[in-house]
């Protein structure tokens, strides 16, 4: 065989062995930056969103219901100081002394009472008669006329089962009150006077009058 042929042939040979490589495409979850397969996976991704969405809205949820739960608090402790103040204002005049002068200042609004008799007021019988002095001109008048009465009388009574009008002086922070037994005042003394004022029979035609009324 002629030496050409043969080198021919081995280069022949040669390519046929040369077989080209082909290059490996890439996978598609490869990075070149490492970025975090969460932001990859779509799926993964939408799930934490969600996550997130649902942790704010608890969040949310919880600080309102604390807002609420404290508004509900002030509230309740609000509602409680005016009741208080409300109970404070509105004494009973059962509960209050008698007046220690008559001596006393002009007040707010002055209540009457009339009982037929003694033993009702005693028994806790509702009055007969009532009324409510607001008007400031007859509470200056009716305030007039008691403080010309003696805190003192001088003579002491032994009452039967007379009428009884109860006369109340409210004021922002107390009340008190004095009574007249039939036509007679009783002093703060507990006494009663043997000649009494022109004022205590002035006072007592005014306040029957407007009890009456």
């Amino acid at each position: 065989m002629p030496a050409s042929w043969l080198s021919c042939t081995c280069i022949a040979e040669k390519k046929r062995d040369f077989v080209p490589q082909k290059k490996s495409r890439p996978s598609v979850f490869i990075t070149k930056y490492n970025t975090p397969s969460v932001y990859l996976n779509p799926v993964l991704s939408i799930t934490m969103h969600i996550k997130r969405i649902y942790l704010n809205t608890v969040i949310l949820s919880v600080i309102a219901a604390g807002a609420s739960l404290y508004s509900c608090n002030r509230s309740s402790q609000k509602l409680r100081t005016e009741s208080a103040s409300e109970s404070s204002e509105s004494i009973k005049p059962a509960t209050m002394n008698y007046i220690e002068t008559f001596q006393a200042d002009v007040c707010d609004k002055i209540i009457l009472e009339y009982y037929n008799k003694l033993s009702d007021e005693g028994d806790n019988i509702a009055p007969q008669k009532e009324a409510t002095i607001t008007n400031a001109d007859t509470i200056k008048k009716i305030t007039t006329l008691f403080r010309a009465f003696p805190d003192q009388g001088d003579m002491m009574v032994k009452m039967g089962n007379v009428p009884v009008l109860k006369v109340t002086l409210v004021y922002q922070d107390k009340a008190v009150f004095f009574k007249y037994y039939e036509n007679s005042v009783q002093t703060p003394a507990t006494s009663f006077y043997s000649t009494p004022p022109k004022e205590e029979k002035l006072l007592f035609e005014l306040l029957m009058a407007i009890v009456n009324s």
